[in-house]
């Protein structure tokens, strides 16, 4: 106790700064009920326990597929056009096939390649299942990662192999989609002319047959030659175009062919989707869960700490007499094991007389 005599003991008690008094308040507002902010903590800790507890097991299956911008077929062939990239092919195949996955169709085509389709039409599983269960990242330069997740180690394997079929037929068909036009146009273009020459050559023979070469010394009639030229003519002008027809629709092949080969080089896979051995979730991943779940129960206590520390007005101290601008003569530490009468024994503070101030117990 200090006694009010001595100057250094009456003198009035420095407050403690903002931060610091703040800091004093929430400890002593945490104790007065600190099973009740711990409620919180404990409850998300709980609940992160039980969920990391639940974590179902996840098994992930990952391929290497080999990517070329060029192939030694290509440059003999020309079967591709020959553009300019400051990208490696690794990053546009992995952007490619990425940004594939957002579209219906090619998911579609990737569940169906798994034989998903069956739950995809059913409903348990979705579109958005599969784009989060596949993904697509870069190795190397050259290299292209696609990784397929699921519940089971044979799924993600399918999964991982199912992708990556969808992308290379995907490629396949959209290079090659304009010469199998032109074959498709160009074989049915041969169909027309080919009948076109079956008639022709039915006409001409058909005029032979009613008109036979006259025997010598006679000769055909001026008429009939000049029928017989026509005939001739049109029969040579149809073959010339069932020719031409036939040509074309054999390039438009062989450039299909030749993509094809081309698109066989130029995507390989390294090394296939396997089952995997051990799922991905273990107990790293679970202890992660468990640790996000505690330090937001950790957070809302915290928070909820401040907020009544923040709204709360009560003395808890002599700091709070000195904010209020209460004089204070004098400090007496607790004992705890003293017995403080409960306010109702205690004389009202009118009944002090005018020299008195009240003492208050620190702690």
């Amino acid at each position: 106790m200090m006694a009010g005599s001595d100057h250094r003991d009456a003198a009035v008690t420095v407050a403690q700064p903002g931060a610091e008094r703040f800091f004093r308040r929430a400890v002593v507002v945490f104790r007065w009920r600190w099973w009740l902010f711990l409620l919180p903590a404990l409850v998300l800790t709980a609940a992160g326990a039980m969920q990391a507890y639940r974590l179902p097991a996840s098994y992930r299956s990952t391929a290497i597929l080999s990517v070329a911008n060029a192939t030694y077929l290509e440059t003999l062939s020309a079967a591709r056009p020959a553009g300019v990239s400051y990208e490696t092919p690794s990053t546009v195949t992995a952007r490619s096939l990425s940004d594939l996955l957002a579209t219906d169709d090619f998911a579609t085509q990737v569940a169906k390649n798994a034989g998903l389709d069956t739950a995809l039409a059913s409903g348990s599983l979705t579109l958005k299942d599969i784009r989060a269960a596949v993904f697509a990242s870069r190795a190397g330069d050259s290299l292209v990662a696609v990784t397929g997740e699921a519940d089971n180690p044979s799924a993600a394997a399918a999964l991982t192999q199912a992708t990556i079929d969808a992308f290379v037929d995907y490629v396949r068909k959209s290079e090659i989609s304009q010469s199998d036009a032109a074959q498709s146009f160009y074989g049915d273009l041969s169909t027309k002319y080919k009948a076109a020459v079956d008639n022709a050559t039915t006409a001409l023979d058909d005029y032979l047959v009613a008109h036979p070469e006259p025997k010598l010394p006679a000769e055909r009639d001026i008429a009939e030659t000049v029928a017989i030229q026509r005939l001739n003519t049109d029969l040579t002008n149809a073959q010339e175009q069932y020719k031409d027809a036939q040509g074309k629709a054999e390039t438009a092949r062989l450039a299909t062919a030749q993509t094809e080969a081309d698109i066989e080089q130029r995507y390989q896979v390294l090394d296939a989707p396997v089952a995997p051995t051990a799922p991905t979730s273990g107990l790293k991943t679970k202890a992660i869960r468990a640790i996000v779940f505690m330090m937001m129960g950790l957070i809302i206590s915290l928070g909820s700490v401040a907020i009544v520390t923040y709204r709360d007005h009560t003395v808890h101290n002599a700091d709070d007499l000195e904010v209020l601008g209460v004089p204070i003569l004098a400090v007496v530490a607790r004992d705890k094991r003293a017995r403080i009468p409960s306010p109702a024994r205690l004389p009202p503070v009118a009944a002090l007389r005018p020299h008195q101030v009240p003492v208050r117990a620190a702690g």
